[in-house]
């Protein structure tokens, strides 16, 4: 099997060739996927090559210059000399069927793509753990074989696959006439109509140490517990501090802020807490820094877990990338655009946290001019959410303004909402949070703690 040539198909190389001698606006239909290397014959690569430096010279393709140029780059007696260009003309009799041509190169192209890629990762079998393995090979293979989005779709031809997605939507809206995932915050889910939707890209944004991982660990806990598991990908915090926190914020809120200052209380909540901390499905992942590694890690989470709900970043300035740009907006821009390129890759929703560039809000608050370390963010996201607040360092019990800044499919709008500091709880002020340990004391009468409780 080894022996086998690679895959390849030389008679639709020639038909392409052919097409384009033939009728020269044939390359402007190929151009866009077909590229000289994807030709297994080195002549033929050599031809389409030329022919498409002569396109960019804003030149029509025909036989009498395609050539001259070949003469002049010194490549023409390499492809077969001007014999073999005349030969090629004959090679097919219409133009029409390039695109059916050009997509038999390409697949051939893919395959033995695929070929060199299976080979390296047969021989790390014996090398590596099995974990680095599948993580190469989505590296690898991703984007080889995959052509979407490159025709224009024909509304007609939608219906069927629009209908059966609206069909889920109708089976999904018949118990929640939300279509997305609620955010558990009842202001922002009355503002939110469709909330959070698996085509979104949703910003929140404040100053440093003013709520956002707060923000996103309160919405993790809310959608983990309703509709499935999210992804937190932390690029600063560690897994253990972001337990810590999601220990406190499983603790009942009433009874945590009654308790103050008193440790012995406190404690004996976060003990009584450790079962409900046990049942919150979130994912939680620290390792990676670089876009790079965190676009595969994160594809192959989401295909180990199915399940999982949505993909958040704390936070964007974080996130490194190993290519080297002139400018902070390019790499901030090349960022943006990987991450709308794996959200639409994993059909998840991402949640990006977004720190402000350094500037007084004065009193109307953060505007979106303040994100503008990349426009991107601001062009890009779907929901843009911005928390501030006045508070003074010292104070634990905050009132935080969200401003729901841009909504593609809602209005927008600024609410109010609580800050619990000391639990790590961002909830609604009108419609807190209701979960005390149900039927079950912690304390007697004198606030000491019931011995009868098991620990």
């Amino acid at each position: 099997m080894l022996n086998r040539e690679p895959p390849q198909d030389v008679d639709a190389e020639r038909a392409v060739l052919g097409s384009i001698l033939l009728n020269p606006q044939a390359l402007a239909v190929v151009a866009s996927d077909l590229t000289a290397e994807d030709f297994y014959s080195e002549a033929h690569r050599d031809i389409y090559r030329a022919m498409c430096e002569i396109a960019e010279q804003d030149n029509a393709v025909d036989a009498t210059i395609l050539m001259s140029h070949m003469q002049q780059a010194g490549t023409l007696e390499r492809a077969g000399g001007a014999s073999y260009l005349a030969q090629l003309t004959g090679a097919t009799m219409t133009s029409h069927h390039v695109e059916r041509y050009a997509a038999t190169v390409l697949d051939r192209a893919h395959r033995r793509k695929l070929l060199t890629i299976l080979s390296k990762q047969t021989a790390m079998v014996w090398q590596s753990k099995a974990d680095d393995i599948a993580l190469n090979l989505i590296r690898e293979v991703e984007g080889v074989g995959i052509q979407q989005g490159r025709e224009a779709a024909y509304v007609p031809e939608l219906v069927g696959e629009h209908t059966e997605a609206f069909e889920r939507y109708l089976e999904k809206t018949a118990l929640d006439r939300v279509q997305g995932y609620r955010l558990g915050i009842w202001d922002l889910d009355r503002w939110i109509p469709n909330g959070l939707e698996n085509d979104m890209l949703m910003v929140v944004a404040a100053k440093s140490s003013h709520g956002k991982s707060t923000f996103l660990l309160n919405m993790a806990h809310n959608i983990g517990m309703a509709y499935g598991p999210p992804l937190l990908c932390s690029l600063e915090e560690k897994r253990a501090r972001i337990m810590r926190r999601l220990h406190r914020i499983v603790c009942p809120l009433d009874e945590f802020v009654d308790a103050h200052a008193d440790w012995g209380r406190r404690t004996t909540l976060l003990q009584r807490a450790l079962p409900r901390l046990r049942d919150v499905p979130i994912f939680i992942q620290d390792g990676y820094r670089t876009i790079e590694e965190l676009k595969f890690s994160v594809q192959a989470h989401v295909q180990r877990h199915p399940e999982t709900s949505f993909v958040a970043f704390d936070y964007f300035q974080a996130v490194q990338t190993t290519k080297r740009f002139y400018s902070g907006k390019e790499r901030y821009d090349h960022i943006i655009s990987e991450i709308g390129a794996l959200r639409d890759r994993i059909a998840r929703p991402i949640v990006l946290l977004s720190q402000f560039v350094k500037a007084d809000f004065g009193n109307d608050g953060p505007q979106l001019w303040h994100l503008r370390e990349t426009s991107r963010i601001e062009n890009d996201a779907d929901i843009i959410l911005m928390l501030w607040n006045t508070a003074q360092e010292n104070e634990t019990d905050i009132e935080v303004r969200c401003h729901i800044a841009k909504q593609r499919d809602g209005p927008t709008r600024s609410v109010t909402l609580r800050w619990y500091k000391p639990s790590y709880v961002i909830t609604s002020i009108q419609h807190p949070r209701k979960d005390g340990f149900e039927s079950e004391e912690l304390f007697d009468d004198n606030g000491n703690a019931d011995e009868g409780v098991p620990f």
